[in-house]
C-alpha cells in the first residue's frame, strides 16, 4: 500500500511538473511571438512613413578686427570674445528672416515645387506659405567651441527628390545670406561716404564764408586762425573720403562658405530612425508579450 501511494504521488508530481513546463513553454512562445509581431508591425509602419533628409552647410562670418587674443588683460580678451559672439548671433537672426527666405524660395521656385507637392500651388498666398514652410524646416546654430554657423534644412518631400532639394535649399540660403551681408556692408560704407561728402561741402562753405569776412576785415585776428583750422579739418575729411572710397569694395564684414551641403552627405534619411524604432518596438512587444504570458500562465 505504501509503495502504491508513493508511486501515485510521484506520478502526480511528475504530471504537475510537466504541466508547469508546458505552461512555461507556451508562455515563452506567446512572449516571443508578441515581440516579433510588434517588431514586424513597427517595421511596416516605419516603411510606410515618409523619409526625411537633412542637408547642412557651414558658414563663417568674418570681419576686419584685431585678433581676439592679440593684446589686453584676460578680462579684455574675454570681453572681446563675448562681443564677437554677440556680433555673430545678431547676424544669425537674419538667416531665417522673411527677406532672406523669400529670395531663396523665388530663386529655387520652391513655391511651385512644394506647392504642387502639398496641394496649395496657385493660391494667392503660395509664396507666403512656402516661406513659412521653409522657415519651419530651417535650423541654425554655432558649432561648439567655434565661430562656424551650421545651417540645416530638413525635407521629406518631394519623394525621391527631397535629399537633393534640401541640399540646394541649404546652399542657396547660405549664398543669399552671403550676398545680403555684402550688400548691407556696401550700403553702410556708401552712407558713410555720403556723410563725409556732406561734411566736406559744409566745411567748404564755412571756409568760403570766413574768407569773405576776412576780405572785408583784413585785420580780423579771430577769423584768420579759424580759417586755418577749418582748412586743416577739410584736408582731413578729404583724406578720409579717399580712404573710405578705396574701402567701398572691401567690406568690413563678409560671409565665407566653409563647407557647402553635399548630396553624398545627405543621402541617408535622418528620420524615421529604423534601428531606434525597431528596438523600441521590440521593447514594447516584449513588455506586452510578457504580460500576456503571465496572464496565460496564471489562468491555464
Amino acid at each position: 500500500m505504501a509503495f502504491t501511494k508513493t508511486t501515485g504521488e510521484l506520478m502526480m508530481k511528475k504530471e504537475h511538473t510537466m504541466t508547469i513546463a508546458r505552461r512555461l513553454t507556451l508562455s515563452s512562445v506567446i512572449a516571443i511571438a508578441t515581440m516579433l509581431l510588434a517588431v514586424l508591425v513597427g517595421i511596416a509602419v516605419i516603411k510606410s512613413m515618409p523619409k526625411a533628409y537633412a542637408a547642412t552647410v557651414l558658414i563663417q562670418i568674418e570681419r576686419e578686427r584685431i585678433s581676439l587674443e592679440a593684446y589686453g588683460t584676460p578680462e579684455d580678451i574675454q570681453a572681446r570674445k563675448e562681443h564677437h559672439q554677440k556680433f555673430i548671433r545678431e547676424h544669425m537672426k537674419v538667416i531665417p528672416s522673411t527677406s532672406i527666405i523669400e529670395k531663396v524660395v523665388r530663386e529655387l521656385n520652391l513655391h511651385e515645387i512644394l506647392g504642387r507637392e502639398y496641394g496649395y500651388y496657385g493660391e494667392d498666398a503660395s509664396i507666403g506659405r512656402t516661406i513659412w514652410f521653409v522657415q519651419k524646416r530651417l535650423t541654425g546654430g554655432l558649432l561648439k567651441d567655434t565661430d562656424l554657423i551650421a545651417i540645416t534644412i530638413t525635407l521629406d518631400r518631394p519623394k525621391g527628390q527631397a535629399a537633393q532639394l534640401a541640399v540646394d535649399t541649404a546652399n542657396t540660403v547660405a549664398k543669399v545670406f552671403q550676398t545680403w551681408v555684402r550688400e548691407e556692408e556696401r550700403q553702410k560704407r556708401q552712407e558713410a561716404l555720403d556723410a563725409l561728402k556732406r561734411n566736406i561741402e559744409e566745411q567748404d562753405l564755412k571756409i568760403e564764408a570766413l574768407e569773405k569776412i576776412l576780405e572785408s576785415d583784413k585785420e580780423n585776428d579771430i577769423v584768420r586762425p579759424e580759417i586755418k583750422t577749418s582748412k586743416l579739418r577739410l584736408d582731413y575729411l578729404k583724406e578720409q573720403y579717399m580712404v573710405e572710397t578705396l574701402k567701398l569694395h572691401l567690406p568690413s564684414v563678409s560671409v565665407r562658405i566653409v563647407q557647402p551641403a553635399k548630396i553624398e552627405d545627405s543621402s541617408i534619411p535622418v528620420s524615421p530612425n529604423l534601428a531606434f524604432n525597431v528596438m523600441w518596438s521590440a521593447v514594447v512587444g516584449l513588455f506586452l508579450g510578457s504580460a500576456m504570458a503571465v496572464v496565460f500562465f496564471i489562468r491555464s
